[in-house]
């Protein structure tokens, strides 16, 4: 093989990749657009009751969705979906949250406060997490909240069975 037709090869790799990529990030904004349009859609559904403020105790539980998207917990009894205005790198891989609480101590505002994702490290001494020991970069990321809809325990099991398709007829 000459060197001609290794650099030819060599290009159409490049150029192959470079599509294949572009379609890879098309792909999974189309799939990220209809996953959007399906919370949408099922918020409208179940008619779900608006939040423009919700309190919350100092530690609330938890979940994600997506990047998104997450569930607060008011008491043991009350989920409240919490939509972020654009996707929030690491919350899905986040080992706590921090909330800017700008709205009042426990309070969240809709178009106020925002969600910071953490990521813990172990303590050397029992490998439990302790405090809010920030790994990665600073300043932390502010994801801010863009709307909050109480649901009940049985709303959130359904928005998850049709977010991953169990349950589907």
């Amino acid at each position: 093989m000459n060197r001609k037709s290794t650099l030819h090869g060599l290009l159409a790799t490049v150029l192959a990749a470079g599509i294949g990529g572009c379609a890879s990030i098309e792909a999974h904004e189309a799939a990220e657009a209809e996953r959007l349009a399906s919370i949408r859609t099922f918020v409208a559904e179940q008619e779900l009751e608006s939040l423009e403020h919700a309190r919350f105790g100092l530690r609330p539980r938890w979940s994600t969705i997506d990047d998104r998207h997450l569930v607060l917990w008011k008491g043991n009894r009350t989920p409240v979906l919490i939509t972020l205005d654009a996707p929030c790198r690491d919350l899905e891989w986040a080992h706590a949250i921090r909330v800017s609480h700008f709205g009042g101590l426990n309070h969240i505002r809709a178009g106020v406060d925002t969600i910071s994702p953490l990521r813990l490290t172990p303590t050397e001494f029992d490998g439990r997490y302790h405090g809010a020991q920030r790994v990665g970069e600073w300043p932390l990321q502010r994801c801010r909240v863009e709307r909050m809809h109480a649901m009940d325990r049985d709303q959130l099991e359904l928005l998850r069975q049709q977010l991953t398709g169990e349950g589907a007829a």
